[in-house]
């Protein structure tokens, strides 16, 4: 029986083994057919001797059990008590958790182009906790963050979330930041 013209949703081993022959002039018949050795048939037969059996379920077969994915243990977030602040240096073990309050003093700051500005507890390591502060041009800041902040003890609430692998609070209220003092 002679293949369709329009493509069928063969299993791609099947049209890995078709396709390169039925393009050639050679494996063609003399109407343009593709020749018997190229029916569904005779395909799922090579299948079935190339990988062992067909990919197809055979009648009374049923389908295979879905794979088991591997799971991870939950993450155990520690517990913050109310009013109480978190050392900058604890502050990547609450990501993903509720609102907290983080505090350390910025020792450098980076402003991004058309973005927040970065205030870093770390200086050396990159991947250290930070404060991601969109606050350029917010109502009530005597300067911009870069300034305001560099050389403060402060004080950041909010949730701790991950970006690009680095923990980090993103601050969009200049009421998020509190100064405690200075270095």
């Amino acid at each position: 029986m002679p293949l369709p013209r329009t493509p069928l949703p063969l299993p791609l081993a099947l049209l890995a083994v078709a396709l390169p022959a039925l393009h050639t002039q050679e494996a063609r018949g003399s109407e343009g057919d593709p020749p018997a050795r190229f029916s569904p048939a005779a395909l799922a037969e090579r299948n079935t001797e190339v990988a062992g059996r067909s990919a197809i379920p055979q009648p009374g077969e049923g389908f295979p059990a879905p794979l088991a994915f591997e799971t991870r243990a939950p993450v155990k977030i520690p517990f913050v008590a109310e009013g109480q602040v978190v050392p900058w240096e604890e502050a990547a073990g609450y990501v993903g958790g509720d609102r907290i309050v983080v505090q350390g003093t910025i020792v450098d700051t980076y402003q991004v182009n058309n973005g927040p500005c970065l205030l870093k507890f770390d200086a050396k390591d990159r991947d250290a906790f930070l404060i991601a502060a969109f606050l350029e041009g917010a109502p009530g800041l005597a300067a911009p963050p870069a300034e305001l902040y560099r050389g403060k003890v402060v004080r950041v609430s909010g949730p701790v979330t991950p970006y690009k692998g680095n923990p980090q609070i993103v601050v969009s209220d200049p009421s998020q930041i509190e100064i405690v003092g200075v270095r």
